[in-house]
């Protein structure tokens, strides 16, 4: 079995011109972080070379972990409340509901 990687810093590429966007990187900044979370720009020059140009960077949220692993929109937005400590519970109890359901 292999080892999970548990991220040691998420980055989200966020459109800096939406004003939810904004909003929404002012509410994840001011909660509690297990892991902590960095905002970038979507418009950042070289922000392609992180992946080798391989980044859905465009008209969904994008979250970039540490060792390069990436999710896109709702998985994304999942990512980032992972990442607080107000919803890692929550979040535990959920996958395990819906693990022991995929199991009947």
């Amino acid at each position: 079995m292999r080892a999970q990687h548990k991220p040691a810093m998420l980055t989200v590429l966020y459109d800096e011109q939406c004003a939810m966007c904004r909003r929404c990187r002012l509410w994840v900044e001011s909660q509690a972080q297990l892991v902590p979370v960095r905002f970038v720009p979507s418009s950042t020059p070289g922000i392609q070379d992180w992946s080798g140009g391989h980044l859905p960077v465009g008209d969904e949220l994008v979250v970039v972990d540490d060792v390069g692993h990436v999710w896109v929109g709702p998985d994304a937005f999942i990512t980032c409340l992972w990442a607080l400590k107000r919803y890692r519970r929550t979040l535990r109890y959920l996958w395990c509901r819906i693990r022991s359901a995929w199991l009947l």
